[in-house]
């Protein structure tokens, strides 16, 4: 099986960003934060892009907050321009969580590089990266988590897919990831195929029982890219040295109980993952990330950006 050959070693990320008065009110700070750890781990050396997706009537809001950017590209987009299909769903919070899902699938229409990096707003970048950790030999690095932590996923998305869920092989973690652009635009054609029908009408018109019991964007990526014996073709295996992992769960923080950990960030050794998420759903908040981001990021406390940033969200 021949590597993939890519035409830049830069690659774009995308970030679905949504703020509701019900929920994600912070969204728009946290962003910041994931902005300016970006900058201090220089990742305009291998991010191309940022595509920010929103529902069109928030584009301005958005960017204001990212007028000052200048170390990357940022590309802000109307999720309803971008999808005419999320027409219909305008105001309707419920299917805000879907429409995020299938913005990282669907975003694979206007890129050009094969591979992808899906982001979300409680993320912080913890390293400096090089396009070539990200990319090895043509294949993108994966995260590996047992099926078992989210079997309903699996289930769910398998069905979708009518391929099974092989609980023996680990499957694909959560955001962050690094897609390729054709693993999503096989889903799309396999959906379509199947359903005879828009991919998105048909994945967003699916009756959601219950939370936990639902396809998500990643489950039915890494079952489409099993379906079709690529999935080696585009990322690397699980045991494999060079595949370094995106998320580092001792500087993440997942449930409220995990809060307290933040404390002992200093008692760490250096992070071993690119990223660390910090789930706006576990109540963190945001001064106690502010607290944090010199500890995390091993920068001075008193940095004048760092000081900025502080101002702007915490007055």
């Amino acid at each position: 099986m021949k590597n993939i050959q890519l035409k830049s070693s830069k690659i774009p990320a995308v970030l679905p960003i949504a703020v509701h008065p019900q929920r994600n009110q912070l969204d728009y700070q946290r962003l910041q934060m994931l902005l300016y750890s970006l900058r201090k781990k220089e990742a305009y050396k291998w991010l191309e892009q940022l595509y920010l997706v929103t529902p069109d009537n928030q584009k301005q809001s958005l960017a204001k907050h990212c007028k000052n950017v200048d170390f990357i590209k940022i590309n802000i987009l109307g999720e309803e321009e971008l999808f005419p299909e999320f027409k219909q769903y305008i105001n309707k919070h419920y299917y805000n969580y879907r429409k995020q899902m299938l913005i990282k699938i669907g975003i694979a229409k206007i890129i050009e590089t094969e591979f992808f990096l899906t982001l979300d707003s409680d993320i912080i970048c913890l390293q400096e990266i090089t396009s070539e950790s990200l990319i090895v030999d043509g294949k993108a690095l994966m995260d590996y988590e047992e099926k078992s932590l989210h079997h309903a996923w699996w289930e769910s998305s398998a069905e979708v897919l009518s391929t099974p869920v092989e609980t023996n092989i680990p499957g694909i973690s959560v955001t962050p990831s690094i897609l390729s652009r054709t693993i999503c635009e096989y889903l799309i054609e396999e959906v379509e195929n199947k359903y005879q029908e828009n991919w998105i009408l048909t994945l967003m018109g699916m009756e959601r029982i219950e939370k936990a019991k639902f396809w998500t964007e990643y489950s039915l990526y890494f079952l489409c890219a099993q379906k079709k014996n690529c999935l080696t073709k585009y990322h690397l295996d699980n045991l494999d040295d060079k595949n370094i992992p995106l998320i580092d769960h001792n500087y993440s923080v997942w449930f409220a109980s995990e809060i307290e950990k933040m404390k002992n960030l200093e008692q760490l050794p250096p992070p071993s993952g690119l990223f660390a998420v910090l789930q706006g759903a576990s109540g963190i908040s945001l001064e106690t990330i502010l607290n944090h981001l010199p500890t995390m990021l091993k920068i001075d406390s008193e940095d004048e950006q760092l000081l900025e940033l502080r101002q702007d969200i915490l007055h």
